[in-house]
């Protein structure tokens, strides 16, 4: 069995003004993109321009944790992506803290890229980011990774959780355009037999590229004995579950986005799918908050329709993971 895995997400400036310094600040978001755009001339070094956390109080605080979950004494690499003036006047700072809530350290991550080790007995860690003279800056993300990992689609697209005799090979297309505490090491996709998780590189193209598309069909030659199904549970994933399922016979298990009908339509649009064979199958995508498997509802599924963008993406792929184990028996 292949035990290897990787953390791989990108942290957006998300909540709006939630855990963001405001006073004399100006910022503008763009939602499509998710770039801000931030502004204060006035603010002075050492002021924490917005933070994000690991663990949160959902009834005071109004908002889900915003980072992933960390393995203790492994090491992980950050990325700012952001156009600062001055140039490398904001820091990224880790704060790791025990279940008394005690800090146990800090790191600063400057000149936009470092690592750290998690600390053992860290109970939740936040993300800040430290002014150290800035006045202007143009956010985009943070990356957050493995040390350790290769950016390459054949270290990445492997089949894990093994089973010879489960006749299903399952393709899960990850999202790391929204925040998420789901990663390849979630305890969910330790429930589901010869998984293969898509995890690419930030991106609006939907997986859609040649190298993605080529393992893909690696996968497929590979197991040819085994019926194969795609499962998302975000827009982005569900463009590139339907597009490959017109390529290759398959299952198709998706939640919906819980965004309306013209950010399917604009995905399309950026990806040339127009004669993709998919626009059906979008149609159908019309009710909000419903699991679908061959693009149809369940209607059965009660506690799925309830589901809003207020609960994590891990209980997406719960769901998700129970519908297939349930549909898809040995």
């Amino acid at each position: 069995m292949n035990t290897k895995t990787n953390l791989d997400t990108i942290v957006y400036w998300d909540s709006l003004g939630k855990n963001s310094y405001l006073y004399g600040t100006s910022l503008d978001f763009d939602f499509k993109t998710k770039i801000v755009n931030y502004k204060n001339v006035l603010a002075h070094t050492g002021i924490i321009i917005k933070s994000w956390s690991s663990l949160t109080n959902y009834q005071s605080e109004r908002i889900i944790p915003q980072l992933p979950i960390l393995i203790p004494g492994k090491e992980y690499t950050i990325k700012l992506n952001a156009d600062i003036t001055p140039k490398n006047t904001v820091y990224v700072k880790v704060s790791f803290y025990d279940i008394y809530n005690d800090l146990i350290q800090y790191d600063f991550i400057k000149n936009g890229e470092g690592k750290f080790v998690f600390p053992e007995k860290t109970f939740k860690y936040k993300m800040e980011l430290f002014n150290a003279g800035a006045h202007e800056m143009v956010f985009r993300n943070i990356r957050l990774s493995d040390s350790s990992l290769v950016n390459d689609f054949d270290d990445r697209l492997f089949l894990r959780n093994e089973d010879k005799e489960h006749r299903y090979i399952n393709i899960l297309f990850m999202d790391k355009s929204i925040n998420s505490i789901v990663n390849d090491n979630s305890v969910y996709l330790q429930n589901i037999k010869n998984l293969v998780v898509v995890n690419g590189p930030e991106s609006r193209n939907c997986y859609i590229s040649t190298d993605i598309g080529e393992k893909i069909k690696v996968i497929r030659e590979e197991h040819r004995d085994k019926d194969v199904n795609f499962l998302s549970y975000s827009s982005i994933g569900n463009v590139a579950s339907l597009y490959y399922s017109t390529k290759i016979l398959a299952k198709v298990y998706l939640f919906d986005n819980f965004q309306n009908r013209e950010e399917y339509e604009e995905l399309i649009k950026v990806n040339n799918l127009y004669n993709a064979n998919i626009g059906k199958s979008i149609n159908e995508l019309n009710a909000k908050n419903k699991l679908y498997f061959y693009g149809q509802e369940l209607e059965d599924k009660v506690d799925y329709k309830f589901v809003n963008d207020l609960f994590d993406n891990s209980y997406r792929i719960e769901s998700l993971v129970q519908e297939v184990n349930r549909t898809c028996r040995m």
